[in-house]
C-alpha cells in the first residue's frame, strides 16, 4: 500500500538504488504499457510523452494524472495515500513492512496510535528490503532467530488470523 506516495518517489528518485535498479526497470515496464494503452486508446494522450518520461515523477505528471483526471500530481498523492483510508478498515488487516524497503519510505508507515481504533496490526522490521520476508538469509537455516532470517513471518501470520 502506498503510505505517503509523494514522499517515497522523492525518496526512490533521490536513491542511488532507485537510480540504478528501481526506476530504470520499472520505467521501462511502465512506457511499455503506456505504449499498448496507446494503441488501443490513441487519443487518450500524445504519445510523445513516452520520450518526456524520465522518472517516476514524470510518468505520473504525463500519463497518470491527465489520464485518470486528476487535479495536479499532488492531488494524485493524496487521494492514493493509503494513510488517509487505514483508520476505516473494517476487516483484519496485517501491514507488513520493511524500514530498509527501498520503495516505501519509512518514515512514512503509518504509527501504531493512528490504527488504535481499527483492526489493523503494524508489522515493521529494521531489514526485509521489498518482498524480502520469505526466505531471509538467502534461504540458508544457519542464522536460528527467527526474528532475522524470515522464518518468523509464519508464525506472525498465525497470530494474525
Amino acid at each position: 500500500a502506498p503510505f505517503n506516495p509523494e514522499s517515497s518517489v522523492r525518496e526512490l528518485e533521490g536513491s542511488r538504488m532507485g537510480q540504478i535498479f528501481y526506476m530504470p526497470v520499472f520505467l521501462k515496464m511502465l512506457r511499455e504499457k503506456t505504449a499498448a494503452h496507446l494503441k488501443l486508446y490513441p487519443s487518450d494522450f500524445d504519445p510523445s510523452v513516452l520520450t518526456k518520461i524520465k522518472t517516476f515523477s514524470d510518468f505520473n505528471v504525463n500519463v497518470v494524472q491527465p489520464l485518470y483526471g486528476f487535479k495536479s500530481v499532488k492531488d494524485y498523492y493524496e487521494m492514493v495515500d493509503a494513510r488517509k483510508y487505514i483508520t476505516q478498515v473494517k476487516v483484519p488487516l496485517l501491514v507488513l513492512n520493511a524500514r530498509d524497503d527501498p520503495l516505501i519510505c519509512s518514515k512514512s508507515l503509518p504509527d501504531p496510535s493512528q490504527v488504535e481504533h481499527a483492526p489493523v496490526k503494524l508489522v515493521y522490521t529494521d531489514k526485509g528490503g521489498h518482498c524480502g520476508f520469505l526466505t531471509g538469509n538467502n534461504g540458508k537455516d544457519s542464522i536460528k532467530d527467527e526474528k532475522t532470517d524470515g522464518r518468523w513471518l509464519p508464525s506472525e501470520l498465525a497470530r494474525f488470523i
